[in-house]
């Protein structure tokens, strides 16, 4: 008897996995391209280091229509906040850094301490 469950079907797909041609069980993973998004192939875990290029569809049919259209939304829409996060992330290591050096300058005895949060609103926002 044949369990229709998708924990099921997801259990069955994590723990089965293929030899890939040098010899290791390759892993399923999840294809990003504007062809195939979202689609799942096999490759081989160790691509990046000995070039074993191993590949191999996991399900049978391209994803077509307005689900493929949804899922090039969505992924070029994490891309875009992902890197939109790097520049907040880089940006504010910089500011943290020029308030680390300023301090350091300016150091007086008798001089306030500002918050440096408040500053990098300001410098970010001019408020």
């Amino acid at each position: 008897m044949e369990d229709t469950g998708s924990s099921s079907s997801t259990r069955r797909r994590k723990n089965y996995k293929k030899s890939c041609h040098c010899g290791i069980k390759s892993s399923i993973r999840k294809a990003w391209t504007d062809k195939n998004p979202g689609r799942l192939f096999y490759g081989c875990d160790r691509y990046q280091e000995d070039g074993c290029n191993f590949f191999e569809w996991y399900d049978d049919g391209e994803v077509t229509g307005w689900p493929k259209r949804s899922l090039l939304e969505a992924r070029d829409e994490l891309r875009q906040k992902d890197r939109e996060i790097r520049r907040l992330r880089d940006r504010v290591a910089s500011l943290e850094a020029e308030l680390i050096q300023h301090r350091h300058q300016d150091v007086q005895p008798n001089a306030p301490d500002h918050n440096w949060k408040d500053m990098i609103f300001r410098y970010l926002f001019g408020n």
